[in-house]
């Protein structure tokens, strides 16, 4: 299942799917839209990957808080790490 929005610090944002970007993901913080990278090749894991480094992205910058892309790349990949050997995420 992939989410089509979600709320981060208590805003909504517009999660859209597309194969069409350069990078895995943006966030176009003026507008709350989340772009993630779904190609044929990208499976499940790696799209929540993405998404969630994303949210991480606009926790950042709703709370100032200033974090290095490396601290967010890690971050991301420890969250989805969390949820998917916990089941938390379905399939």
């Amino acid at each position: 299942m992939k989410p089509s929005k979600a709320y981060i610090c208590g805003k909504p944002n517009v999660i859209r799917y597309t194969d069409e970007l350069v990078d895995e993901g943006t966030v176009d913080y003026r507008r709350r839209l989340i772009s993630i990278m779904c190609d044929k090749d990208s499976s499940d894991e790696d799209i929540w990957d993405r998404i969630l480094h994303e949210v991480l992205h606009t926790i950042d910058y709703e709370y100032a808080l200033r974090l290095k892309e490396t601290q967010i790349r890690i971050l991301g990949s420890a969250l989805s790490d969390v949820f998917w050997r916990n089941k938390w995420i379905k399939q």
